[in-house]
């Protein structure tokens, strides 16, 4: 006899049941009454999306919108630290994948769980994550989100770090060490194009790119 994993979502919760089956056939669904607790979880979970604002759209987008929101939520740990994937070869809070996480959430209402990111993400001493290195390109995210939202002199500070801390050809690295010298890749193309889309966005709003019909 195999077995198999067959699991009923509620909210952030998975119910999760181990069913024997024989080899190659199908292993039946088989759920479980839904215990206090998870019925608690589910609430939390409502009452966390109701505190911000979910896409909406057809049913089918609304639910994947909401179902979003809520493995972002459940992914971000109260230090801030972003798991990159319910998986145990990515058991670990990757700045790049955290960067998004934060402006997403930071879009979708839910300024706390955004902030607690951008902290743990913070490049400096007070940096609670990797203390010898500052991604660049994941910082200037932060910096072109600012610049889009209106909160220019946050994205005029980032794009001052930016220019004191480039390689003596000038050029944008891919990170920055303890000591706050450029190391690793340079120049790095992610990091250039999101720079300079942030000094764009500093003088008029990006345009929205045009989604082809049909």
């Amino acid at each position: 006899m195999a077995a198999s994993l067959s699991g009923l979502t509620l909210g952030s919760m998975v119910v999760v049941a181990a069913i024997p089956h024989p080899p190659g056939g199908v292993p039946p669904l088989e759920t479980t009454p839904v215990t206090a607790c998870q019925q608690a979880a589910v609430s939390t979970d409502r009452q966390w999306l109701s505190a911000g604002i979910t896409p909406v759209g057809s049913p089918q987008v609304t639910s994947m919108a909401t179902r979003a929101l809520l493995d972002l939520h459940l992914s971000t740990r109260p230090d801030g630290a972003v798991i990159a994937g319910w998986h145990n070869r990515w058991e670990y809070s990757w700045p790049r994948d955290s960067s998004w996480a934060a402006v997403a959430l930071a879009y979708a209402g839910h300024a706390g769980d955004s902030l607690r990111i951008l902290r743990f993400l913070l490049p400096g001493s007070d940096w609670p994550g990797n203390r010898t290195t500052a991604w660049t390109a994941e910082t200037a995210f932060f910096a072109l989100s600012d610049a889009e939202t209106g909160h220019r002199q946050q994205a005029s500070q980032l794009l001052t770090w930016f220019a004191t801390h480039t390689t003596r050809l000038g050029t944008l690295p891919e990170k920055v060490d303890a000591r706050g010298q450029p190391v690793s890749a340079a120049p790095l193309v992610w990091t250039d194009a999101a720079v300079l889309l942030t000094l764009v966005a500093q003088a008029h709003r990006l345009p929205v790119v045009p989604i082809p019909a049909g």
